[in-house]
């Protein structure tokens, strides 16, 4: 029967008669509010379900086969030996629920969310499994035999006993995912991207249906990179070393993009979807600021090439990818902004104490490499000078202008966005004390700008040009020696005041 709880809105529902009685094949539950519903073995095949929310609900050995579930919502429900043979899930949001002994054979799940949900001794066998998100979720002994599962997300998720090499399984983001006693195609690692070592290791990899012997960790990675390479895959190559790191980060993605360009001899090199993953794996990095401005505007002027005169099906998907790039473009051009922003109200030739904090110290010395980009007239101001050094956590304590940090700061941002690591302390009134990047400055990184400021579009430009000039090599390496060991740049504009 349906049960209104006191806790929760009024919700429009039928009485218990009006569902009992409804609850019959074909019927028609478009747009219902269904609450507290505990029913066996009732059939409800080549229903309509669009709409439809259900909530509190346990429904054991029922028949929802061939029925229609777009759009629905479920919270907090149970499903026990049902059938959803041939039901369609589109855009269906499933929250705190939980399949057992069900049926998906031969349906189809797309654009769907499970959030906390878990499927036990489930059936998905030739079911189409496509651009779901599935966070905080259980896949236990579930079945996906000659089923299709394409651009999905997997956070959080966990996989037990449930074989993913019986099927084509490509283009997936795994984020925090585990694995148990589960298979997995070798030729689709290159296809995914977010597996750990420790993923892989936990893997049954499998070739051609054939359970290979491998070996395990960076061996493993390297194994299949040869393998890839090998049979001309430069694409999965690519996915693997970035995915693994086997690369710097520029290198990594200046191989991903090389590798979507057609080959002289007009092969192909990539299709849409292949496309279209990239553009998902490259907004996932955007997001973790795990993107290098510097690959960005690489990234754009190698599809925009790629895109001229490109009248084949993946004209559409370069187009998308573009636009997955000038988005992450503004978001660091927004975190650039903000690291300098501070800044403009103090005078260019204001005299800074500005300490660098790395984990440990650079292979090349960090005061030094200052002094020589200042000899080269690309950073302005008064000539950087450096008053001290600490050990413990390294640190290298400078007298920089504002107009030289300004710049430095915009360039150390090229490799790595490094805004949440510049902390301003007693810059005038402008910030005062504190532990912290400002609560401000971080949600001003975290939107789109309408346009950068004169500086910022005069440096930006400026180490753009550098890093495409024959230097371009060594710049860059500098900047990756630097950058992942930088702890915070801590800011003083009274060169008295002694940081604590």
């Amino acid at each position: 029967m349906v049960v209104q709880k006191d806790s929760q809105l009024p919700l429009p529902s039928h009485s218990g008669t009006d569902v009992l009685s409804k609850w019959t094949n074909q019927s028609d539950f478009t747009g219902e509010t269904l609450v507290g519903l505990d029913l066996t073995g009732r059939s409800v095949r080549q229903s309509l379900f669009s709409g439809t929310l259900f909530r509190d609900c346990n429904f054991r050995e029922c028949d929802f086969s061939r029925s229609d579930f777009e759009a629905s919502i479920f919270e907090s429900c149970t499903f026990f030996n049902c059938d959803f043979t041939v039901a369609d899930f589109r855009s269906a949001d499933t929250v705190n629920s939980t399949f057992e002994g069900c049926s998906f054979q031969q349906g189809s799940v797309r654009a769907s969310r499970y959030e906390a949900c878990t499927f036990r001794q489930c059936s998905f066998e030739l079911q189409t499994f496509e651009e779901n998100e599935l966070a905080g979720t259980a896949l236990i002994d579930c079945i996906f035999h000659r089923a299709t599962l394409l651009h999905c997300r997997f956070e959080k998720t966990r996989f037990e006993r449930t074989d993913l090499s019986d099927c084509t399984s490509q283009y997936h983001l795994f984020v925090n995912c585990g694995f148990e006693k589960c298979g997995f195609n070798a030729e689709s690692v290159g296809l995914t991207f977010g597996l750990s070592l420790d993923n892989l290791n936990d893997l049954t990899l499998v070739w051609r249906g054939t359970p290979v012997e491998r070996a395990s960790g960076p061996m493993l990675v390297k194994d299949l990179l040869t393998t890839y390479e090998a049979r001309r895959w430069p694409f999965l190559a690519s996915i693997l070393s970035l995915n693994f790191t086997l690369l710097s980060p520029v290198d990594s993605f200046d191989y991903v993009f090389s590798s979507i360009a057609d080959e002289p001899n007009g092969r192909r090199a990539v299709g849409a979807d292949e496309l279209r993953f990239l553009g998902r794996v490259l907004e996932l990095l955007s997001g973790q600021a795990r993107l290098p401005f510097l690959s960005i505007a690489r990234g754009l002027e190698k599809i925009c090439g790629i895109a001229e005169g490109n009248q084949r099906h993946t004209h559409d998907a370069l187009k998308l990818l573009a636009h997955t790039l000038k988005d992450a473009e503004y978001a660091e051009l927004a975190a650039m902004d903000s690291s300098i922003e501070p800044l403009a109200s103090m005078l260019p030739a204001d005299d800074l104490k500005v300490s660098f904090v790395f984990d440990n110290e650079p292979s090349i010395s960090f005061s030094e490499w200052i002094c020589g980009l200042h000899e080269s007239g690309y950073l302005p101001g008064l000539t950087p000078r450096l008053l001290e050094t600490r050990s413990g956590s390294y640190i290298e304590i400078l007298s920089l202008s504002v107009a030289t940090l300004s710049s430095l700061l915009i360039c150390l941002s090229m490799i790595e966005r490094i805004v949440d690591r510049v902390i301003y302390i007693r810059a005038r009134a402008k910030i005062l004390f504190s532990p912290q990047l400002p609560a401000v400055i971080r949600r001003r990184a975290l939107q789109p700008i309408a346009a950068p400021s004169a500086t910022l579009t005069r440096e930006m430009q400026k180490y753009l040009e550098l890093a495409s000039s024959s230097h371009s090599r060594r710049i860059v390496s500098d900047l990756e020696q630097f950058t992942p060991k930088l702890l915070r740049v801590e800011i003083d504009q009274n060169s008295s005041h002694s940081l604590s």
